[in-house]
């Protein structure tokens, strides 16, 4: 339904025209119908695009740093929606589902997961131990190539399935070897483990030359 301004415009739909402001100025288009919303293919997408954003919303403080862009202006959390929509998914519709319901339910293939990605080379982990609510690791402290800093920072991410995720950004530097990491309360099963490095110097710049890949240990 078209709506008069106080101007004497036009906005919205009026029979098969559609009037419509752009910079100030006023315009009118022919109204098409748009194509069907709810193709197989369209449904598939938006319910992988939902798995993508509920298991991200459990990571934001860390996509934060593990997705950082620099120059390309986008939004870390951007970045980590668009690697995932590319990963691998599984269908968990019901089975007893009616077939003529074009709803479908994914949900990502965690082990697949990337929390950070970036030009640091990723951490060489020696051992990885857990003892109640502590998680003990040690790392090779080879330092590589650059821009790899003895300086560098072992991040790690335990997640338990339906809470946000419990991150340590400072568990040692590259140069340390080991580090440990004392779960928060609630953290009583097994978790799923990430590691990554990245660059916590103050006045570095943001870039994916600052993190590296993260690395996925299991579930521990």
């Amino acid at each position: 339904m078209a709506r008069v301004s106080k101007d004497g415009s036009f906005s919205g739909r009026l029979g098969d025209l559609v009037y419509y402001k752009k910079n100030g100025k006023n315009f009118v288009r022919k109204f098409t119908q748009p194509n069907d919303p709810e193709t197989p293919e369209q449904m598939v997408q938006r319910a992988k695009l939902s798995a993508v954003n509920q298991f991200l919303t459990y990571f934001k403080d860390v996509v934060r740093i593990g997705f950082q862009t620099g120059s390309s202006g986008n939004k870390p959390y951007y970045e980590a929606l668009k690697y995932h929509m590319q990963t691998e998914f599984r269908d968990i519709t019901p089975p007893d589902q009616d077939p003529g319901d074009k709803i479908r339910v994914f949900e990502i293939v965690v082990e697949n997961a990337k929390l950070a990605r970036g030009h640091l080379s990723p951490p060489e982990v020696l051992s990885c131990i857990r003892t109640s609510d502590t998680i003990s690791l040690r790392w090779d402290i080879g330092l590589g190539e650059p821009p790899n800093r003895h300086t560098d920072l072992i991040a790690m991410v335990a997640w338990l399935p339906g809470k946000k995720a419990a991150t340590q950004f400072n568990t040692g530097a590259r140069s340390a070897g080991s580090g440990q990491m004392k779960l928060p309360v609630g953290f009583t099963p097994q978790v799923h483990l990430w590691v990554f490095y990245w660059n916590g110097e103050k006045g570095s710049k943001v870039g994916e030359e600052n993190v590296s890949e993260s690395v996925y240990l299991g579930v521990i």
